[in-house]
């Protein structure tokens, strides 16, 4: 972390910490929009902790699937909540046990892509130094929503990494299955493409997932952990270099008017997206 300490040696990092319920799970990704647009227009570094019950989180890859509406049917056999983010990539599982994380970056532009996706898997990595075996990034071709920078302990995935930029600024996102029925989990994500593909020949590629290739956190680091845990760990990394501002509240700033603005923008937005792209079941 201390290039970030150079990259903003005056500016502190504030933290958001949310729950969404999943009658508002649009919210969510548009607060991470909403930080993402504001941190680059206020020059203001955030990480944003949050968590989504009961639900599954689509990518708009998803929609593209040959028998998508029998695919959702799987979902709500088992009582899941889903919605579609507005960005590429595929489904991801949402609940009690997975911790979300977004690290917003404004004036980030001189950075390539890999170098904000490594700010993240350095970020871990220091959060986690005791592993038993390193905490590796490469893609885990047979995990659900497979990307070049999963998170892995001794071949299991346990996180996977996306990004947004925006003109100057990016937000690089993790999930984190930190503890719970990950089993079950890719499991019923494996269901869901199975159903939704049937023996159809498409140009786009969907996981062929293994259940046994995604692991919970606890479980690689072969001790008990809560995402409280996990958050005291992540945002240790960052004490140590001086780098939280403790003094400022998330909650004061997402009531400027200029961030309920984007807020609401990205929230329309995703609300028009779910509305033309999710059949009426």
């Amino acid at each position: 972390m201390q290039e970030l300490a150079q990259i903003y040696p005056t500016t502190s990092f504030l933290v958001a910490d949310k729950h969404y319920t999943p009658s508002h799970n649009l919210e969510s990704f548009a607060d991470t929009n909403a930080i993402l647009r504001y941190s680059d227009t206020f020059d203001q570094p955030l990480i944003h902790f949050w968590t989504l019950e009961d639900s599954i989180i689509l990518g708009m890859m998803d929609t593209k699937l040959p028998y998508f509406s029998e695919a959702l049917q799987v979902l709500n056999q088992q009582q899941k909540h889903y919605f579609i983010r507005n960005s590429g990539g595929l489904a991801v599982a949402s609940d009690a046990g997975i911790l979300n994380v977004s690290l917003c970056l404004p004036n980030y532009k001189d950075a390539g892509i890999d170098a904000a996706y490594n700010q993240m898997v350095t970020w871990v990595q220091r959060a986690f130094p005791n592993a038993p075996q390193p905490i590796e990034a490469y893609e885990i071709t047979r995990s659900y929503c497979p990307g070049t920078y999963d998170l892995s302990i001794a071949g299991q995935k346990f996180g996977g990494i996306s990004q947004r930029r925006a003109q100057n600024g990016v937000i690089i996102m993790l999930y984190l299955s930190v503890n719970g029925d990950q089993h079950g989990r890719s499991q019923l994500l494996k269901d869901f493409y199975t159903t939704g593909l049937k023996d159809a020949t498409t140009k786009w590629t969907f996981p062929d997932i293994d259940p046994s290739s995604m692991a919970n956190l606890e479980t690689l680091l072969q001790q008990p952990l809560t995402l409280t845990d996990v958050k005291q760990q992540l945002l240790s990394v960052f004490e140590q270099n001086q780098l939280l501002n403790t003094t400022a509240d998330f909650t004061t700033l997402a009531q400027e008017p200029e961030y309920q603005a984007y807020f609401q923008q990205f929230l329309t937005n995703l609300q028009q997206r779910n509305q033309r792209d999710l059949p009426h079941l």
